[in-house]
């Protein structure tokens, strides 16, 4: 094969998987299957969502109409559906930790894998019927030990850490960085077995009016470069939402490949200028997986914690 058909091949290769299409081989076992317990829990989620929107606007009808009456059965009814808002919260923070753990599952050795697919599978049938597993049920879809209660894990709406900084000028206000998904090639697993290849991390930045979105993608590895190559400016990376509208963002500055000696890592930043739609998917809508190009090629990636721009976004509103 000629050098000139090897950059072909490489160019529709990046772009067939920008526009939503991979030529990646899959691993593990049972893709398919995977694949339609991660449809099914969106699916699900979806439905959340709009039963959660129906709940507060039934709420705060509710409310209203409580300031001007001191009907008892106005509260009754308050009550009751304040009880139903507070199961679709469990249920839809739930239905976040099974997706999470389905992604995973491409990247397991095949035992592991098919023992955690039956589980999720038993788990999510479960959800569609509308009853909520027990705690001793949740308890086994991950081998971590939960250290809070059934109420703390999944009633309780998931709290984030909410800490902004504020430039010399005073005019800038930004987040401080969260992880916005972590990735290893199954290929690499045996190198990686207590940590992760590569953590994006991300971040919201207001400068007076503007509104920028902020990647910083640090691969544990002092060889990044030779693997991956540098951020392919040209090309916008694309984020997909859960809901599966999905929208382009074009960089605006990037930082390429810096080596953090003491840690033997390789950090790569990018910042992104975000219109007003663009602001209002990213801070209403759950994320999905994030397409982004390289010199080497396009890679897309799974993103496990869904609402975690959202939560960022409110923390930057809270303080503005």
């Amino acid at each position: 094969m000629n050098k000139r058909t090897q950059d072909f091949i490489h160019i529709c290769s990046k772009y067939l998987m920008l526009f939503g299409f991979s030529l990646m081989p899959q691993f593990g076992i049972a893709q398919d299957t995977i694949s339609r317990l991660e449809e099914r829990i969106k699916d699900q989620l979806q439905q959340m969502d709009v039963l959660i929107n129906s709940d507060q606007r039934n709420l705060d009808s509710l409310k209203f109409l409580m300031t001007a009456s001191k009907n008892r059965d106005l509260k009754v009814k308050h009550n009751i559906q304040n009880d139903h808002y507070v199961d679709h919260l469990r249920n839809r923070n739930y239905l976040r930790e099974l997706l999470g753990e389905i992604r995973q599952l491409r990247y397991r050795t095949e035992k592991t894998a098919l023992q955690d697919l039956r589980r999720i599978s038993d788990h999510l049938k479960v959800l569609e019927k509308n009853k909520l597993p027990d705690f001793e049920q949740q308890k086994i879809i991950t081998a971590k030990d939960y250290v809070a209660t059934k109420t703390e894990v999944y009633v309780q709406p998931i709290h984030h850490f909410c800490q902004l900084t504020k430039s010399k000028d005073g005019k800038s206000l930004a987040n401080e960085f969260e992880t916005l998904f972590e990735f290893t090639e199954p290929k690499l697993d045996a190198y990686y077995k207590d940590s992760e290849f590569l953590e994006c991390k991300a971040r919201f930045i207001k400068s007076e009016k503007d509104y920028f979105l902020e990647l910083k993608f640090i691969f544990n590895s002092p060889q990044a470069e030779k693997m991956i190559g540098s951020i392919d400016a040209a090309s916008p990376s694309r984020i997909d939402f859960i809901n599966g509208s999905f929208i382009y963002l074009q960089a605006l500055a990037v930082t390429d490949a810096q080596s953090i000696t003491a840690t033997g890592q390789t950090a790569y930043q990018v910042k992104y200028k975000l219109d007003k739609e663009d602001l209002h998917r990213l801070s209403e809508e759950e994320l999905d997986t994030l397409t982004f190009v390289w010199t080497s090629g396009a890679d897309k990636y799974e993103i496990v914690d869904l609402d975690v721009l959202q939560n960022m976004f409110a923390c930057l509103k809270t303080k503005n």
